[in-house]
Protein backbone atom coordinates (compact mmCIF):
# COMPACT_ATOMS: atom_id res chain seq x y z
CA UNK A 1 0.00 0.00 0.00
CA UNK A 2 1.03 3.56 -0.48
CA UNK A 3 2.80 5.34 2.32
CA UNK A 4 0.74 6.85 5.16
CA UNK A 5 -2.66 5.71 3.88
CA UNK A 6 -5.37 5.64 6.54
CA UNK A 7 -8.85 4.61 5.31
CA UNK A 8 -10.45 6.15 8.40
CA UNK A 9 -9.35 9.70 7.55
CA UNK A 10 -8.69 9.67 3.79
CA UNK A 11 -10.87 11.71 1.46
CA UNK A 12 -13.19 10.33 -1.20
CA UNK A 13 -10.80 10.62 -4.15
CA UNK A 14 -7.88 9.26 -2.13
CA UNK A 15 -10.06 6.27 -1.25
CA UNK A 16 -11.04 5.90 -4.91
CA UNK A 17 -7.40 5.92 -5.97
CA UNK A 18 -6.52 3.41 -3.29
CA UNK A 19 -9.43 1.13 -4.11
CA UNK A 20 -9.02 1.14 -7.89
CA UNK A 21 -5.41 2.05 -8.58
CA UNK A 22 -3.39 0.64 -5.69
CA UNK A 23 -5.69 -1.89 -4.08
CA UNK A 24 -7.27 -3.83 -6.93
CA UNK A 25 -4.25 -6.07 -7.42
CA UNK A 26 -3.99 -6.90 -3.72
CA UNK A 27 -6.91 -9.29 -3.49
CA UNK A 28 -5.70 -10.89 -0.26
CA UNK A 29 -6.19 -7.70 1.81
CA UNK A 30 -9.16 -5.92 3.36
CA UNK A 31 -11.24 -2.84 2.46
CA UNK A 32 -13.32 -1.00 5.06
CA UNK A 33 -16.92 0.05 4.51
CA UNK A 34 -15.82 3.65 4.20
CA UNK A 35 -13.20 2.79 1.61
CA UNK A 36 -15.64 0.62 -0.36
CA UNK A 37 -18.58 3.03 -0.46
CA UNK A 38 -16.82 6.42 -0.58
CA UNK A 39 -14.15 5.05 -2.90
CA UNK A 40 -16.88 3.67 -5.15
CA UNK A 41 -18.58 7.07 -5.22
CA UNK A 42 -15.27 8.70 -6.14
CA UNK A 43 -14.77 6.19 -8.96
CA UNK A 44 -18.28 6.93 -10.22
CA UNK A 45 -17.42 10.64 -10.34
CA UNK A 46 -14.17 9.80 -12.14
CA UNK A 47 -16.18 7.72 -14.65
CA UNK A 48 -18.72 10.43 -15.46
CA UNK A 49 -16.70 11.69 -18.46
CA UNK A 50 -17.24 8.23 -19.99
CA UNK A 51 -20.76 7.59 -18.67
CA UNK A 52 -22.32 10.83 -19.98
CA UNK A 53 -21.21 10.27 -23.62
CA UNK A 54 -22.31 6.64 -23.29
CA UNK A 55 -25.85 7.71 -22.40
CA UNK A 56 -25.94 10.44 -25.05
CA UNK A 57 -24.72 8.01 -27.70
CA UNK A 58 -27.86 5.88 -27.34
CA UNK A 59 -30.65 6.27 -29.85
CA UNK A 60 -33.76 6.87 -27.72
CA UNK A 61 -35.98 7.44 -30.77
CA UNK A 62 -36.36 3.70 -31.25
CA UNK A 63 -39.95 2.47 -31.22
CA UNK A 64 -41.09 0.07 -28.51
CA UNK A 65 -41.90 -2.56 -31.14
CA UNK A 66 -38.27 -2.50 -32.30
CA UNK A 67 -37.06 -2.91 -28.71
CA UNK A 68 -39.28 -5.96 -28.24
CA UNK A 69 -37.60 -7.63 -31.22
CA UNK A 70 -34.09 -6.41 -30.40
CA UNK A 71 -33.40 -5.08 -26.87
CA UNK A 72 -30.12 -3.57 -28.12
CA UNK A 73 -31.77 -1.55 -30.92
CA UNK A 74 -30.98 1.76 -29.20
CA UNK A 75 -27.23 1.03 -29.04
CA UNK A 76 -25.22 2.82 -31.68
CA UNK A 77 -21.67 1.79 -32.65
CA UNK A 78 -20.32 4.54 -30.37
CA UNK A 79 -22.39 3.15 -27.50
CA UNK A 80 -20.81 -0.28 -27.98
CA UNK A 81 -17.29 1.19 -28.06
CA UNK A 82 -17.87 3.19 -24.86
CA UNK A 83 -19.43 0.16 -23.15
CA UNK A 84 -16.37 -1.97 -23.98
CA UNK A 85 -14.05 0.76 -22.66
CA UNK A 86 -16.05 1.12 -19.42
CA UNK A 87 -16.06 -2.64 -18.87
CA UNK A 88 -12.35 -3.02 -19.58
CA UNK A 89 -11.44 -0.18 -17.23
CA UNK A 90 -13.72 -1.08 -14.32
CA UNK A 91 -14.49 -4.83 -14.46
CA UNK A 92 -11.46 -6.31 -12.68
CA UNK A 93 -11.03 -3.44 -10.17
CA UNK A 94 -14.72 -3.77 -9.25
CA UNK A 95 -14.31 -7.47 -8.51
CA UNK A 96 -11.15 -6.73 -6.52
CA UNK A 97 -12.98 -4.12 -4.43
CA UNK A 98 -15.86 -6.50 -3.69
CA UNK A 99 -13.50 -9.34 -2.73
CA UNK A 100 -11.50 -7.06 -0.43
CA UNK A 101 -14.74 -5.83 1.20
CA UNK A 102 -15.87 -9.42 1.79
CA UNK A 103 -12.46 -10.19 3.31
CA UNK A 104 -12.92 -7.31 5.74
CA UNK A 105 -16.17 -8.87 6.98
CA UNK A 106 -14.45 -12.24 7.45
CA UNK A 107 -15.86 -13.89 4.34
CA UNK A 108 -14.06 -15.45 1.43
CA UNK A 109 -14.19 -13.80 -1.99
CA UNK A 110 -15.75 -17.00 -3.30
CA UNK A 111 -19.03 -15.80 -1.74
CA UNK A 112 -19.19 -13.22 -4.53
CA UNK A 113 -18.93 -15.87 -7.24
CA UNK A 114 -21.55 -18.07 -5.57
CA UNK A 115 -23.96 -15.16 -5.14
CA UNK A 116 -23.40 -14.03 -8.73
CA UNK A 117 -24.21 -17.54 -9.98
CA UNK A 118 -27.29 -17.69 -7.75
CA UNK A 119 -28.44 -14.34 -9.12
CA UNK A 120 -28.96 -16.02 -12.51
CA UNK A 121 -31.86 -18.02 -11.05
CA UNK A 122 -35.20 -16.17 -11.10
CA UNK A 123 -36.52 -15.18 -7.64
CA UNK A 124 -33.32 -16.44 -6.01
CA UNK A 125 -31.59 -13.41 -7.51
CA UNK A 126 -33.45 -11.11 -5.10
CA UNK A 127 -32.17 -13.06 -2.10
CA UNK A 128 -28.64 -13.19 -3.55
CA UNK A 129 -28.58 -9.42 -4.15
CA UNK A 130 -29.90 -8.63 -0.67
CA UNK A 131 -27.37 -11.02 0.88
CA UNK A 132 -24.52 -9.34 -0.99
CA UNK A 133 -25.76 -5.90 0.07
CA UNK A 134 -25.90 -7.03 3.72
CA UNK A 135 -22.33 -8.34 3.44
CA UNK A 136 -21.17 -5.02 1.98
CA UNK A 137 -22.89 -3.05 4.76
CA UNK A 138 -21.61 -5.26 7.59
CA UNK A 139 -19.03 -3.85 9.98
CA UNK A 140 -15.40 -4.89 9.78
CA UNK A 141 -14.18 -7.78 11.86
CA UNK A 142 -12.39 -6.21 14.81
CA UNK A 143 -9.87 -8.99 15.23
CA UNK A 144 -7.26 -9.86 12.62
CA UNK A 145 -8.37 -12.56 10.21
CA UNK A 146 -6.52 -14.56 7.56
CA UNK A 147 -6.53 -11.49 5.28
CA UNK A 148 -4.72 -9.27 7.75
CA UNK A 149 -5.31 -6.71 10.47
CA UNK A 150 -8.46 -4.60 10.27
CA UNK A 151 -7.72 -1.28 8.56
CA UNK A 152 -10.57 0.26 10.55
CA UNK A 153 -9.60 -0.87 14.02
CA UNK A 154 -5.86 -1.14 13.39
CA UNK A 155 -3.34 -3.37 15.04
CA UNK A 156 -3.66 -3.86 18.79
CA UNK A 157 -1.52 -1.44 20.73
CA UNK A 158 1.52 -2.98 22.41
CA UNK A 159 1.24 -3.28 26.15
CA UNK A 160 3.19 -0.76 28.20
CA UNK A 161 5.45 -2.36 30.83
CA UNK A 162 4.23 -1.82 34.37
CA UNK A 163 0.53 -1.34 33.49
CA UNK A 164 -2.42 -3.67 33.83
CA UNK A 165 -4.65 -4.47 30.93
Amino acid sequence: MEKDFNPNTAGMFTLANHLYVYGWTKWNTRATRREFWLGGLGVFIYALPLIVPYIYSMDFDVYASELEENPFAMFTPLTWVLMVILNLVFFVPDIGAVVRRLHDTGRSGWWYLVLQLLSLIPLVNIIACITLLVFWCSDSEKKPNKWGVSPKYGAPLPSVPGTRV
